[in-house]
């Protein structure tokens, strides 16, 4: 069947997220050309407000919509020990720790982990900005919390090297981790359990 341009292009639009291929992709905008014109609009509304209005938090790098170059709402509760960092690989461990209502610090995204086979070296995340996060005097422990896997094994490595001569506790979550899993998807009392029996590396 030849479709119309318009078409063909959402196809391909929605087929570049993760997780969604040709077909399903297929079945998202035929299922968007079943919704009314005002319904359609407000999608396109919310995506451009994505798109205008979020951005990282200067600190942390976590999402913000409190506008470019603030912090985000964790980094400006005063509630929160701003004494101690927990280092993650991306958002979805970050809401995944929040989850469990156990972590009261602080974090920072270092935005992926090292994998040497895709090319991926410490240098090339947030590595530089977390070193000098953790040269105030105000910070006291860094966190490692990663997915217990190679890869997330290395990255705690790695870190561990970069930070070495920092008057600073660095420790990483404990066992109770399934090794190769995924920390995103670890339920909130493992999480907590990992939390509560971090030890120093």
């Amino acid at each position: 069947m030849v479709l119309p341009v318009s078409i063909k292009n959402l196809i391909k639009e929605f087929s570049r997220l993760p997780g969604i291929g040709p077909k399903t992709s297929e079945r998202l905008v035929f299922s968007l050309l079943r919704w009314p014109k005002s319904q359609i609009f407000e999608f396109i509304k919310a995506l451009s407000a994505f798109s205008e209005e979020i951005h990282l938090c200067a600190s942390c790098y976590n999402f913000t919509n409190n506008g470019q170059d603030s912090v985000c709402a964790i980094c400006a509760d005063p509630k929160r020990d701003q004494s101690t960092i927990c280092v993650v690989a991306d958002t979805l461990d970050l809401i995944a720790l929040e989850a469990t209502d156990n972590y009261h610090g602080i974090y920072h995204i270092l935005g992926g982990v090292v994998n040497p086979l895709k090319g991926v070296r410490l240098v090339d995340l947030r590595s530089q900005q977390l070193i000098a996060r953790a040269t105030q005097p105000s910070i006291k422990e860094i966190i490692l919390a990663f997915d217990p896997n190679q890869e997330g094994e290395l990255t705690c490595y790695n870190l561990k090297q970069a930070l070495d001569g920092l008057l600073v506790k660095i420790t990483r979550l404990a066992r109770g981790l399934p090794q190769g899993g995924d920390l995103d998807y670890a339920d909130e009392v493992t999480l907590t359990e990992a939390l509560k029996g971090r030890r120093e590396v």
